[in-house]
């Protein structure tokens, strides 16, 4: 098998679920010859987004943040219609946007990562930095329901009630002698 045949098998590419400022979405949408490149910096964890053709209005680059997914999606293809095979796990999204205008999302996912940090820190079993709960919508909200429901549900349940009043209790030591 070539290297050229490999440019074009799918099942050699990974997959993305992409999410696009509006105004590069409504070009997505409207224009045929829409076509993007994505450059990954040596973290993988950001890069940048070259636009293939001018389009007027648009930026030639955009920047994304890439981000895990909480579940895995599994990608189904076909060739004739008739019959679907799996072609990829996607764990990754791929958020795109424009440079002067930083999306809620990253600010939010700062804040949230500070946030998981010091409870973890603190001692909070529910902010477990190890489980990544990012706010791009695609978190699983089972998680969280019973704390949004309810919020009264302690988040470390006690065993044993606390004492309500100042109750000191004093045992008195009685020491016999067992060898008389």
């Amino acid at each position: 098998m070539s290297v050229e045949m490999l440019k074009d098998d799918f099942l050699c590419q990974e997959q993305y679920v992409i999410e696009l400022p509006d105004s590069l979405a409504n070009a997505a949408r409207t224009r045929e010859d829409f076509g993007f490149q994505l450059a990954f910096d040596l973290t993988g964890q950001s890069g940048e987004l070259h636009l293939m053709a001018d389009i007027p209005g648009l930026l030639r680059v955009y920047p994304f943040r890439v981000f895990k997914t909480p579940l895995t999606t599994e990608s189904y293809c076909s060739a004739d219609g008739d019959y679907f095979y799996k072609s990829a796990d996607i764990s990754d999204i791929i958020v795109v946007y424009e440079p002067d205008k930083i999306p809620k999302l990253l600010v939010d996912y700062e804040i949230s990562q500070k946030v998981k940090l010091v409870a973890h820190a603190a001692g909070n079993p529910i902010y477990d930095p190890t489980i990544n709960m990012s706010p791009h919508g695609l978190t699983p909200p089972a998680a969280w329901a019973p704390f949004h429901l309810w919020p009264n549900i302690p988040t470390r349940p006690r065993f044993f009630h606390a004492a309500e009043h100042d109750f000191v209790a004093a045992f008195e030591e009685e020491r016999t002698n067992a060898s008389q």
